[in-house]
C-alpha cells in the first residue's frame, strides 16, 4: 500500500515515531513533511527529476510560510549548500529528503535531540563528503501558528538547548577545534574557532597618505592588535619627509615602510612586498579600518588554519551604510564601487550578516589567506585586473582549488573615514567589465551562496536586466552558462 501506518504502544516523542515511519518506507529516498504542512502538486515530481538529474545524497528546497488559512505570508529564498551556515543555524529546515542508506548509516532520528531532531539529523546527513543538492523551488508551505517556531522563537526552549547539544556533537565529530556557545537569538548559535598555532602573520596596507590622522589610525591599529608573531607592510606612494617616516616607524617595532612608485598597480605592488616576508598567513587591511577587539587576527586565523577554507573576511561597518546595497542590488547604478559591494557583501545581506558562511568572494578591506595557497594561485593579478578588482579576482581563483571562502562576524571592524569611492574612476569601471568578461561563464552560472529569486520578486528585476547588470551581458549571443560548483 502507499499509505502505511503503525501506532506505537504508547508516546515515544517525535524521533521514535519519525523513525518507526522511516521504518516503513520502501523507497530509495524518505521526504519529511509535517503534520500541519503541505506541498505543492508537483513537489513529487521536482524532487524525483532533481535526483534523476544530480543523484544527491540529501535534497532540500526553498519553502514559504502560510497561515492557518493557508494563505501567502513570505518566502524563504536559500543559497545553496552552505556548511558554515548551517553551523549557525538551521537555515534549511524544508523540505528535506535523502537517501534511506544514508538516513539509517547515521541513525536517523536521535532521540536525545528531540525538539531539534531535525537540525541535528542534517547535520549529520551534511557531513563533509555528501553530495547536497539545492533545488531552488517554492515547493514546501510551512504553516506558521502560535505555537510554532516558524514565527515565534520564544517557543520551545528545550529544542533551542536541544539544538545547542547537536551542534556541539557535529563540531566534535568534524574535528574542529572551535567553542560552541548559545547567539543572541534563540536556533542561532556561535561557533568560534580556536586559533591552533601561533605563526608568523604578515599585515599588508595600501596607505592612501602618510598625514596627522593617518599616524593617529596606526597608533590605534597597533594597540588594538595583541598578535606578537605580527609583520605590518605600510606600502606607502608618497615618500614624504623623513622625519614623518620615522616617527611612523617608531609607533610600532613590527612596522616596515615600502616605497610604491606612482604609477605601480596595486596588484604588483602587492605581491613585490609579499615576496619579501616568510610570513605563513597573510592579512589585509584597507586603510582606516580598525579592528574592535585584540584578538582580529587570532579570529582569522582559526579559520584560515582550516585546509578546507581559502580566503576568510571579517566584518567591517562603515559610517556611510544608507549607501550600502545590502541584499538587493541597485541595477541603476553600474558603478565600480555598487558592484564590488554587492558581489562581495550581497550574500551575506541575504544570508545574515550575524552569521559566519561560505562567499562566493572576499575583499581585501580585511581579510587573511595562507601563503601556500597565495603561491598556488600566483598571487594577484598584475595585468587586466591588477588595481579595483584583483582582490575578487584573486578570491575566485583560490575557490578554484577545492576550498571554500568564508565570512565571519566574528572579526568586526569599523571605518569612520568611509568608502574609497571608485565610481569617478573611468579605470575602475573598465576593469570591472575586463573582470566581467573574464568571470563571465562564471557569473552566468550565478553565485551559489545568493539565491537570485529573492531579486525577482522582491526587486520586480527581470531575468535578462540582472544578467546585464551582474555579469555585463550585452547580447544574446553571449549568454553560454557554465556548471555552477
Amino acid at each position: 500500500p502507499r499509505i502505511r501506518i503503525s501506532f506505537l504502544a504508547g508516546n515515544q516523542g517525535i524521533s521514535a515515531a519519525s523513525n518507526k515511519a522511516a521504518s516503513l518506507a520502501g523507497g530509495d529516498y524518505l521526504g519529511f513533511l509535517d503534520h500541519d504542512d503541505e506541498l505543492t502538486l508537483d513537489a513529487l515530481y521536482l524532487v524525483a527529476r532533481a535526483i534523476n538529474e544530480h543523484d544527491p545524497d540529501v535534497l532540500y528546497s526553498d519553502e514559504d510560510l502560510v497561515n492557518r488559512e493557508s494563505r501567502y505570508l513570505e518566502s524563504f529564498f536559500k543559497p545553496d549548500f552552505n556548511q558554515e551556515l548551517l553551523l549557525c543555524h538551521n537555515y534549511i529546515t524544508h523540505f528535506l529528503v535523502t537517501r534511506q542508506t544514508l538516513f539509517a548509516e547515521v541513525g536517523g532520528f536521535s532521540e536525545q535531540c528531540d525538539g531539534s531532531q531535525d537540525y541535528d539529523l542534517l547535520l549529520k546527513l551534511t557531513e563533509p563528503g555528501r553530495r547536497v543538492y539545492h533545488l531552488p523551488e517554492t515547493i514546501y508551505h510551512w504553516r506558521a501558528i502560535e505555537t510554532s517556531t516558524s514565527i515565534n522563537h520564544t517557543q520551545k526552549d528545550y529544542a533551542d538547548s536541544a539544538g545547542l547539544e547537536a551542534l556541539k556533537a557535529a563540531i566534535r565529530r568534524r574535528g574542529l577545534e572551535a567553542s560552541v556557545q548559545a547567539g543572541q537569538w534563540r536556533y542561532y548559535y556561535e561557533v568560534r574557532r580556536q586559533c591552533r598555532d601561533s605563526v608568523p602573520v604578515a599585515l599588508f596596507v595600501l596607505l592612501r597618505d602618510e598625514g596627522d590622522e593617518t599616524e593617529k589610525w596606526l597608533e590605534r591599529l597597533a594597540r588594538v592588535t595583541g598578535y606578537e608573531k605580527l609583520e605590518f607592510h605600510l606600502l606607502s606612494r608618497q615618500p614624504g619627509d623623513s622625519d614623518r617616516r620615522r616617527r611612523i616607524s617608531s609607533l610600532d617595532h613590527r612596522f616596515i615602510l615600502h616605497d610604491v612608485a606612482p604609477d605601480e598597480k596595486n596588484g604588483p605592488a602587492l605581491n613585490r612586498v609579499i615576496a619579501q616576508s616568510a610570513a605563513r598567513q597573510l592579512l589585509f587591511l584597507d586603510h582606516g579600518v580598525l579592528p574592535l577587539h585584540e584578538t582580529w587576527v587570532e579570529t582569522l586565523l582559526g579559520y584560515s588554519q582550516d585546509p578546507a577554507l581559502g580566503v576568510v573576511g571579517g566584518l567591517v561597518e562603515y559610517d556611510d551604510r544608507e549607501n550600502d546595497n545590502g541584499a538587493l542590488p541597485d541595477l541603476n547604478d553600474e558603478g565600480c564601487e555598487a558592484y564590488r559591494r554587492f558581489f562581495i557583501a550581497g550574500s551575506c545581506h541575504l544570508n545574515g550578516l550575524v552569521c559566519p558562511q561560505n562567499v562566493l568572494a572576499v575583499g581585501a578591506e580585511l581579510c587573511m589567506v595562507k601563503r601556500q595557497l597565495f603561491d598556488r594561485v600566483h598571487g594577484f593579478d598584475e595585468g587586466r585586473l591588477a588595481n579595483v578588482m584583483y582582490d575578487i579576482d584573486f578570491s575566485l581563483r583560490v575557490r578554484q582549488q577545492g576550498v571554500e571562502n568564508v565570512f565571519s562576524p566574528y572579526c568586526k571592524a569599523g571605518c569612520p573615514e568611509g568608502r574609497r569611492l571608485l565610481d569617478l574612476d573611468e579605470q575602475a569601471r573598465q576593469e570591472k567589465e575586463r573582470f566581467q568578461e573574464r568571470w563571465r561563464r562564471d557569473l552566468l552560472a550565478g553565485n551559489p551562496y545568493y539565491n537570485e529569486r529573492r531579486i525577482f520578486q522582491d526587486a520586480a528585476i527581470t531575468k535578462s536586466d540582472w544578467i546585464n547588470w551582474y555579469a555585463g551581458l550585452k547580447t544574446e549571443r553571449e549568454l553560454v552558462v557554465g556548471p555552477r560548483r
